[in-house]
């Protein structure tokens, strides 16, 4: 027996099914597994329904009580093929309800990003696996061979898949297997690098994210599914050190939360072809001060501004503050004060309203001659609509029913040609 990460689970066998010839053998691809029985055609097999092949098959000692069973007819009639045993990562089974009537292999994975039409991009999910699936459900994926695929579309996942939320499980279990297959694109949030930190050790031998107090109080829910040093849990860390930074192509950019382009050439030797944390600079993007430590602050967490010298605020935890997240897509020649850009509270922000700008404002702003760029991260209220003509969030964690969000972008349409991303291409899992 290999190990999972092989093409084979198990070597094909030959065996019997009832009187009938066939091999008993194993499919193995991008992280999904099965168990299926070619079986020899005869004219006996012939005059049998699927329901009796079925019944004639669950009888054999190779099908699990319980296991999904899909038959599937070969075009070129040699062989009657029933895939069972459906199994996604670590051994779990799929569940009834996500049988699949019929299935085809060469199409197995036919829904690449670069073909689809319509691209749907989701905000954080943060462990609510109910309200991912409602959504998905809702735009048209489907549940086929354990993962969600539809015709035509591609999901893009802003990140922030862990932490808050019950079902941390359930969520990679879902977004996983779509982005290893095709189905999804993903990037990274701070709350998947944080895990990175937490969970990897530094040359010093100690974690590259302290396991104070604070930290391990905002990582507990994940710890619960996700324990330390556990097989499981280290090869989902690994996983999130795959997930790249930002996109950029199809017409649009995506990063979790401010899209900075001098911090992303400063770091652009640091980072992988395809925009991942190269492996040898991960402890580096954990120490203060570092170049990459900078880049990743701002990029995956957002813009922060120091107010005027000797100005400070109390936040609402009481903790003295003179530094303050903003609105960096704010056009700086619509801001007065740092109470209309503050990401603050507003009780706080009123502290804020006659304190004036300062200094050039460079960090301020997103041109309106580059593509569109989605973000999530800064947990909106309201009703969803763009923050400028070329920015969109799609987390609006902040609604008291604390909607999932997407945006469906049309390939077919490019909305950016004509200035506008419509309000009504948002999407609610509620």
């Amino acid at each position: 027996m290999q190990h999972k990460n092989s093409k084979y689970y198990f070597e094909p066998k030959d065996v019997k099914v009832a009187e009938f010839n066939a091999t008993h053998l194993s499919v193995f691809h991008g992280g999904l597994y099965a168990e299926k029985l070619n079986i020899s055609i005869s004219l006996e097999l012939t005059k049998m329904s699927d329901s009796e092949l079925e019944d004639m098959v669950r009888k054999s000692p190779y099908v699990k009580t319980g296991s999904a069973v899909v038959i599937e007819h070969e075009d070129e009639g040699y062989f009657v093929i029933v895939y069972f045993n459906f199994i996604t990562y670590f051994g779990d089974e799929v569940n009834d309800i996500d049988v699949v009537s019929s299935y085809s292999y060469p199409s197995f994975n036919s829904c690449s990003g670069k073909h689809s039409q319509y691209h749907d991009i989701i905000g954080d999910i943060h462990a609510n696996a109910d309200k991912l699936e409602k959504l998905l459900k809702s735009l048209g994926y489907q549940r086929k061979f354990g993962v969600y695929c539809c015709d035509r579309r591609h999901a893009v996942f802003l990140g922030d898949f862990i932490d808050r939320g019950d079902y941390h499980k359930r969520v990679i279990d879902i977004v996983r297997p779509m982005v290893e297959m095709g189905y999804a694109s993903a990037v990274m949030g701070n709350h998947e690098f944080n895990a990175i930190g937490y969970h990897t050790v530094g040359a010093d031998g100690k974690p590259l994210r302290e396991h104070s107090t604070s930290n391990q109080k905002q990582h507990q829910d994940f710890l619960l599914e996700y324990p330390i040093g556990h097989a499981e849990t280290v090869s989902v860390i690994n996983w999130f050190k795959t997930l790249p930074l930002f996109l950029n192509g199809e017409g649009y950019r995506v990063i979790h939360a401010c899209w900075d382009p001098d911090h992303i050439k400063k770091i652009k030797t640091m980072l992988s072809k395809t925009n991942q944390i190269k492996e040898e600079y991960i402890e580096e993007a954990f120490q203060k001060g570092s170049t990459l430590y900078d880049a990743t602050e701002t990029l995956m967490k957002g813009v922060e501004m120091e107010l005027p010298i000797d100005i400070t605020f109390r936040d609402l935890t009481g903790k003295i503050r003179n530094m303050v997240r903003v609105k960096w897509w704010t056009p700086p020649e619509q801001v007065e004060n740092y109470a209309q850009i503050a990401l603050v509270e507003d009780v706080v922000k009123e502290s804020l309203m006659d304190i004036k700008m300062v200094g050039d404002n460079k960090s301020l702003g997103y041109p309106d001659n580059v593509p569109p760029v989605f973000i999530g991260h800064y947990q909106l209220t309201g009703e969803p609509e763009p923050l400028t003509s070329r920015v969109v969030c799609v987390d609006y964690s902040g609604r008291e029913d604390k909607a999932l969000v997407s945006y469906e972008w049309d390939q077919a349409k490019r909305p950016f040609v004509n200035g506008v991303l419509e309000r009504a291409n948002f999407k609610l899992s509620n």
